[in-house]
């Protein structure tokens, strides 16, 4: 779509361009700079040339940082996979990831130097329907993954002594048995942690007299539901947020601490409120709802 509509316009004009005599020699359209032809008064091929680079550099380059940021979130997902199935779509996925950062690098190379090879190449029809293909491959092993990956319920089942996956299995020892249980246990120990953000909503200018709402994220509402098990025992948790920089980068932790929040407005609510957080904020933490 971005080739379509950036580029289309200029490539026709370059395509469709005959070479000229200039002294005594045959030049080409991609023979000369945008700057050149401009001033030898041919504006419509200036305006082409100009317009051709500067959308084949932004689409490589845009490219170039989307695969990137993607190769990281690929290495992250193989090294936290836990089966062989996982690995081996996250293997194919890198690959088409990879692919894709070659065709943007040719696209880069040909909006920097229209008259290389890489102009030819990116151009081509067979070049477009690579990266369609390649794209529908990143999309199915995408797919996949979400098919393949396992919450801890259905990964304890996986290694659990009845499971029919015997490379997964627990050990038929008691130091397995005991793993297994203990897993179990865990699992129905950990606690429930529902988010919902908050927002408030802003009249916007849009012109002419005319206002819209926009909501404005001003905090978020966390339920922590604990197992039936702890009720009058003491537990110890840390608190750690976490935030993706520019909405792209790797998740990292967030240095403000987030506990004076949870002990100025905590509140204890019954067990049957848990999933129903509203846009309000919560009250002090002297107030109980159970």
């Amino acid at each position: 779509m971005l080739m379509a509509v950036f580029v289309e316009a200029p490539w026709s004009v370059i395509r469709e361009a005959t070479p000229v005599l200039i002294d005594g020699k045959s030049v080409a359209i991609l023979d000369r700079s945008s700057a050149y032809w401009k001033a030898k008064g041919n504006a419509t091929w200036g305006d082409a040339i100009r317009g051709f680079r500067v959308s084949m550099v932004a689409m490589g380059g845009f490219g170039l940082a989307a695969v990137t940021l993607e190769l990281f979130d690929v290495v992250d997902d193989f090294y936290a996979a836990k089966t062989s199935e996982e690995k081996n779509v996250i293997i194919v996925k890198g690959i088409s990831v990879f692919a894709m950062g070659v065709g943007s690098t040719f696209q880069l190379m040909s909006g920097l130097s229209p008259a290389s090879t890489f102009t030819i190449a990116a151009m081509s029809p067979w070049f477009s329907v690579a990266l369609l293909v390649i794209g529908s491959i990143y999309l199915f092993t995408t797919m996949a993954l979400n098919y393949f990956k396992q919450d801890s319920v259905g990964w304890w089942l996986r290694k659990c002594c009845w499971s029919t996956t015997l490379d997964y299995r627990y050990a038929e020892t008691a130091d397995g048995e005991h793993e297994e249980v203990r897993a179990l246990m865990e699992i129905q120990l950990s606690p429930q942690v529902h988010v919902k953000s908050t927002v408030n909503y802003e009249n916007r200018y849009l012109g002419k007299g005319d206002y819209y709402s926009v909501a404005v994220q001003n905090g978020a509402g966390v339920q922590v539901r604990l197992p039936n098990v702890l009720r009058g025992q003491s537990v110890h948790f840390n608190i750690v947020s976490t935030k993706r920089p520019w909405g792209v980068l790797p998740v990292e932790k967030i240095d403000q601490p987030t506990h004076e929040a949870f002990l100025d407005r905590g509140q204890f609510r019954k067990a049957e409120q848990f999933g129903t957080l509203t846009n309000k904020p919560a009250g002090k933490a002297s107030e109980d709802f159970t």
